[in-house]
């Protein structure tokens, strides 16, 4: 194999920014149950989706806020919503 030889790497930042987090998390740089918001303030107030279906097969999509912000334990499993 030719030493630059080019390889994709397609769909592989969500390992490689885990990766990354878990080094930070061994370094005490961030914890596991803290607010993803505590790292970004811009997320604090977060609005999720709330879809609603109808009988006649008809769906409408409202907004409301997040009964709780997601968590770094979220985003790691990728649970964050």
């Amino acid at each position: 194999m030719r030493k630059d030889a080019i390889f994709p790497i397609a769909s592989m930042s969500k390992p490689i920014v885990a990766a990354g987090a878990l080094m930070l998390y061994e370094k005490s740089y961030i914890l596991m149950n803290d607010s993803v918001s505590f790292y970004l303030p811009i997320l604090k107030n977060m609005k999720v989706a709330k879809i609603s279906y109808q009988g006649n097969g008809a769906m409408t999509i409202d907004t409301e806020r997040a009964i709780r912000q997601p968590t770094i334990q979220d985003l790691m499993r990728h649970t964050s919503g």
